[in-house]
């Protein structure tokens, strides 16, 4: 069948990792919004394109009773998507201050943070988990020691966006556990609609508590301070277009969609690329000036370490009785959505 062909899934590699590389560029160019307005807009566009798609996913199930939806899956849905929110927020500060790729390759690197966690554990980590974990953070002290860099637009801080990269990464890893777990009992689709609607509940009340606009020019069309203003004509077309198809559909979920075509680790690594390609996107709209050698170097070794971390566990899971799903196969794989 032509879906499930070969080119077809190269084709859709191509584009998602144009269309996640492309969140941060996109999402900074409502000049002069806050973060959390971006944050909320971007969660409104996804709940909007999500509907078509959860209804029709929802009518293909069998009916949903305690079985399925039940309390515990509620929680981890909630759990999850407000450590997403926490996580997606501190992602665009980030990218606020620091270079595209310095915040790509920071929040990206969880898969290592986890295998941290083993080695205290004291769990069995293959050697070239050891030796990625170690390459992964020469790569994040080269990075953070990058005091040349500059963005095109805005205030450059590269320690500060780092260090926000770097906490969002473990907050990124724990969302993505609750996910795996929701999405036993429902369509990945579905858990992700279920997460723009937190996220939009989220964004709201932290509006309303600490938004220093008045209620009518909050609940409007305001091009910069109103919950509707991705609508204002200034915005429109970015948001349509843009934002809420490639930001918030395809972009968050094209690991699902590549899961079709592709084993996790051949995933994975396909979106070892997003730092340099979001980085491209970046200097190409004037966002970010070019990077300076210590960003190539910390790039370099962050992407090999991170690939050595990738064939490591699978070495590992193919000595361990021929099971190649391992827990820390699928967090590894998780980690690359944002």
């Amino acid at each position: 069948m032509i879906l499930n062909s070969p080119s077809l899934g190269i084709l859709l590699a191509v584009v998602s990792i144009i269309c996640s590389s492309a969140i941060l560029p996109s999402m900074n160019s409502y000049k002069g919004v806050s973060v959390a307005m971006m944050g909320l807009w971007r969660s409104q566009l996804s709940c909007i394109y999500c509907i078509p798609i959860t209804w029709y996913l929802l009518r293909k199930l069998p009916k949903i009773d305690a079985k399925v939806f039940t309390w515990t899956t509620v929680a981890e849905i909630v759990a999850g998507s407000t450590l997403f929110c926490c996580a997606s927020t501190m992602f665009l500060f980030s990218s606020k201050f620091t270079l595209y790729s310095h915040t790509m390759v920071l929040a990206n690197s969880g898969g290592v943070f986890l295998i941290i966690i083993n080695v205290l554990r004291l769990l069995p980590v293959n050697r070239l988990e050891v030796i990625g974990t170690i390459a992964v953070i020469i790569g994040i002290i080269s990075l953070i020691n990058d005091s040349k860099s500059t963005k095109g637009e805005g205030e450059t801080n590269v320690l500060l966006g780092d260090i926000l990269a770097l906490l969002s990464m473990p907050l990124f890893t724990m969302a993505y556990f609750y996910n795996a777990r929701a999405i036993k009992n429902l369509p990945s689709l579905v858990v992700f609609h279920c997460f723009s609607a937190v996220h939009l509940v989220l964004y709201m009340l932290y509006l309303l508590i600490s938004s220093n606009s008045c209620m009518k020019v909050l609940f409007s069309r305001d091009d910069v301070s109103g919950m509707f203003g991705w609508s204002n004509s200034e915005h429109i077309l970015l948001s349509l277009f843009i934002i809420g198809p490639i930001c918030g559909v395809i972009g968050l979920g094209c690991y699902v969609f590549l899961l079709d075509f592709f084993p996790p680790h051949i995933v994975n690594g396909v979106f070892l690329m997003e730092p340099f390609t979001g980085q491209l996107i970046g200097c190409i709209l004037g966002q970010d000036d070019l990077p300076s050698a210590f960003t190539y170097i910390g790039a370099f070794f962050v992407t090999l370490g991170l690939g050595l971390s990738i064939f490591g566990d699978i070495k590992k899971s193919q000595s361990d009785n021929g099971n190649t799903k391992t827990k820390l196969e699928i967090e590894l794989s998780d980690n690359s959505l944002l």
